[in-house]
């Protein structure tokens, strides 16, 4: 059976940020180099058999490098779309591809830690989930939330952002890259989230839900939770798609 995935992807710069190192991908479309100054605000619809992949990436690394890492694995998700035989080596794959490029042109541009997070979800036979970092992937079912991410980070020091244990631009000489992926079924009317941590620090998974549930628009519940995290201080970039399977 053939679903048909409706999306709505929200990209904006946080209240006190200087640059936004938030960055996307779906269906080819993604924040460019001239678009730094830009709120993001798309729609659209695929079937499942289109083999597609929606991403969020949350670049870290200082000035303008984490802008340069979450560009470089949006614009490096495209050629992963479409052609899919193996959806879990795909996905591991394309986590390779990314790390590689980014620690690379880290490396040889002598800019020391650049890297970003990764949090996707693959179309395909099956809904494939698959992240690096704390970006996070949601899954709203039956009036439930279920984190189908893994948040790869270390305990937080006081008043402290948790370090990271996995994400794209490791030397994995030092590390090795470990996407974790998972996998579900199609069910109509389930929802899925997928956002970066300018969401999760600022409204926890009950707030998420209820408003989720309250509305049956994805577009008026995603621009509820951003309005939201605005709201209570808007401390980072915030970069959210929501998913409705039809």
């Amino acid at each position: 059976m053939d679903f048909r995935i409706d999306f709505y992807c929200v990209n904006i710069m946080g209240s006190i940020r200087k640059n936004n190192e938030d960055n996307f991908y779906a269906l080819g479309r993604y924040r460019r180099q001239d678009e730094t100054d830009n709120d993001i605000a798309i729609k659209g619809s695929f079937s499942s058999s289109d083999n597609q992949i929606l991403a969020v990436y949350d670049g870290m690394g200082g000035e303008n490098c984490g802008e340069v890492a979450s560009l470089m694995a949006a614009c490096g998700t495209e050629k992963y779309c479409g052609n899919v035989f193996d959806s879990v080596v795909t996905l591991n794959d394309l986590c390779s591809s990314l790390n590689n490029e980014i620690f690379d042109y880290a490396n040889s541009n002598n800019l020391g830690c650049v890297g970003t997070t990764a949090a996707l979800l693959l179309f395909s036979d099956k809904i494939y989930a698959c992240n690096l970092g704390d970006s996070r992937v949601y899954k709203i079912s039956n009036n439930f939330i279920d984190q189908i991410s893994m948040d790869h980070s270390m305990p937080a020091p006081k008043r402290r952002k948790a370090p990271l244990t996995q994400f794209l631009g490791l030397s994995e000489d030092e590390i090795q890259l470990s996407p974790f992926i998972t996998q579900g079924e199609y069910n109509v009317g389930d929802k899925y989230l997928i956002c970066s941590d300018g969401i999760t620090d600022l409204i926890d998974e009950s707030e998420i839900l209820k408003i989720i549930t309250v509305n049956s628009s994805i577009e008026t519940a995603t621009d509820m939770l951003v309005s939201l995290a605005i709201q209570r201080g808007g401390i980072d970039n915030i970069t959210i798609i929501m998913c409705d399977i039809r």
